[in-house]
């Protein structure tokens, strides 16, 4: 090795070393002058916290791509907000741009640095250095809080294994919905646009009060259960190993689809499990 180079290998371990020291001194200085080093914040139930207000930035597009986590969608908040719970520091990416705010997993020793329009970021050490506090044993979340002035147009999540709740959202949004392994609970919906869902392995889906202008909910291997409110007999189709079942006012119902192909406004099919039809 030339001499040139190992100055250069020096002085690197040096700043490295430098910067360590830098970083666990300044983490006991804002220790004791309660000063956040950290995004994150700690909870009375232990969870770590990242929490952005989104509520200036005209959001009208949210897409997400996760594993092993819970996604709450919640209609009629004060402010577009998202949490994220118990993400590492540098294991997830959180951005908006264009209107569209992104929420994915990221992996790696690169995963702190992020390249914009506008150059590079780079998140910093001191959060690779609180990454052995973390656990893959704690439950991840995703909390979307949509504000009642939002006008959302679209909400896309991609989701390997977990769950999928939307409650509370009125308007004309497009969602779409894939989830490989897990539950999905929708409530109280309306969208003049369409509901899509595709269950690619063992999947349950209710569907509460919600009303759309196109439906369509495909499960691999699940259950789906479905309030009729707001549709006539003709408007559903169902493809079930299973059967389909009437509960509530519908008991005692047998189903047979006698509308025309195109008065189908919801798709119900599950290709291993029952459908149960209520009101």
């Amino acid at each position: 090795m030339k001499p040139t180079s190992i100055i250069f290998l020096v002085l690197s371990v040096l700043l490295a070393a430098g910067g360590v020291a830098l970083c666990y001194t300044a983490g006991n200085m804002a220790e004791k002058q309660e000063i956040p080093l950290y995004e994150q914040t700690l909870d009375e139930d232990g969870n770590r916290i990242v929490s952005r207000d989104f509520t200036d930035d005209d959001i009208n597009r949210f897409r997400l791509d996760l594993r092993d986590t819970d996604v709450n969608i919640i209609g009629g908040a004060d402010e577009c907000r998202v949490e994220l719970i118990n993400f590492p520091s540098n294991g997830y990416n959180l951005s908006s741009a264009t209107k569209t705010v992104t929420v994915e997993n990221s992996m790696g020793i690169l995963s702190g640095l992020k390249v914009t329009e506008s150059g590079f970021r780079f998140s910093g050490l001191r959060h690779y250095l609180n990454a052995d506090t973390w656990s893959d044993d704690l439950p991840r979340t995703v909390n979307i809080y949509v504000s009642s002035a939002q006008s959302l147009k679209k909400l896309d999540i991609n989701l390997e294994r977990g769950s999928i709740s939307v409650k509370d959202i009125t308007g004309s949004a497009d969602f779409s919905f894939t989830l490989k392994s897990g539950d999905i609970v929708a409530e109280n919906l309306r969208t003049e646009s369409v509901f899509r869902f595709t269950g690619t392995g063992e999947t349950n889906i209710t569907l509460d009060n919600v009303q759309v202008g196109d439906m369509s909910v495909e499960a691999e291997n699940g259950d789906i259960a479905f309030n009729l409110t707001g549709y006539d007999y003709h408007s559903f189709k169902i493809v079930s190993s299973d059967g389909v079942t009437f509960s509530d006012m519908y008991k005692g119902m047998t189903y047979e689809h006698n509308g025309y192909i195109q008065d189908t406004v919801i798709l119900l099919h599950t290709k291993d499990g029952s459908v149960v039809v209520g009101g």
